[in-house]
């Protein structure tokens, strides 16, 4: 829910930070979650937890291989996507990578 548009993206950081102070180091992620835009949120939170704490200080995991559709309404089985090449799954890698500004 926090990765939603519609969902206040300091809310949504604060929500990241206070994860951290007790405890969780552990975010995982999928490239089309909210609607693809969690990942980049968090990419940005994450951004400035580094800062303060260190890249050392959480682990980031993500997903690759399935596509879902952006719109949840008219969701279809032939929305769903899967491609498992060593290609397709390269390009997501380096995508979340990018998206996550995990170096």
């Amino acid at each position: 829910f926090w990765g939603n548009k519609q969902f206040p993206e300091t809310r949504a950081h604060r929500l990241v930070y206070r994860a951290h102070e007790r405890g969780v180091n552990l975010f995982d992620k999928g490239h089309n979650y909210s609607g693809y835009n969690a990942e980049p949120r968090l990419g940005k939170a994450l951004h400035e937890l580094k800062k303060s704490h260190g890249r050392d200080s959480f682990i980031v995991s993500t997903k690759a291989g399935t596509t879902v559709a952006r719109s949840r309404i008219l969701r279809t089985d032939k929305q769903v996507t899967t491609n498992f090449t060593p290609d397709y799954i390269e390009q997501t890698c380096l995508k979340s990578i990018q998206n996550l500004l995990c170096d």
